[in-house]
């Protein structure tokens, strides 16, 4: 986590506030609070990510779906699982037209938002996505 700050205030400094490669580092930050179990730490790390590829990005660009993937990644291990879904559903809206069918993304996607709905006790509809 240290070199991952450390890399926060570089990329800051030289880059400015709002670089696309900085929200790169606030993603990372993120994955690595949500496996310490610091949700609301990840939570933030990653809408400040979201927040500057919005600003630096095209609405369709694959960083940003990844972003989307990310929230909703927390939300889901919160067991906010209402909460999970819009993000996972803009994340798809944004991987399908982009990437191939059988593209890993978009095949993890579907395994997570259909986890969610496993997790809703909708067997049904989660079965719909792990059948994609």
């Amino acid at each position: 986590m240290e070199y991952f700050l450390k890399c926060e205030n570089i990329r800051k400094l030289i880059l400015g506030k709002n670089h696309p490669d900085l929200a790169v580092c606030y993603q990372n930050i993120g994955k690595t609070l949500e496996k310490m179990c610091e949700h609301s730490k990840a939570l933030l790390s990653h809408t400040t990510a979201l927040e500057i590829f919005q600003k630096t990005l095209p609405s369709n660009h694959i960083n940003l779906g990844n972003c989307y993937s990310c929230i909703a990644s927390v939300y889901n291990h919160m067991g906010e699982y209402s909460k999970a879904i819009p993000f996972y559903e803009i994340a798809q809206s944004i991987f399908t037209p982009a990437l191939p069918r059988n593209h890993p993304e978009l095949i993890i996607l579907y395994i997570n938002i259909g986890e969610v709905y496993d997790n809703m006790k909708e067997h049904i509809q989660a079965l719909s996505y792990y059948s994609k």
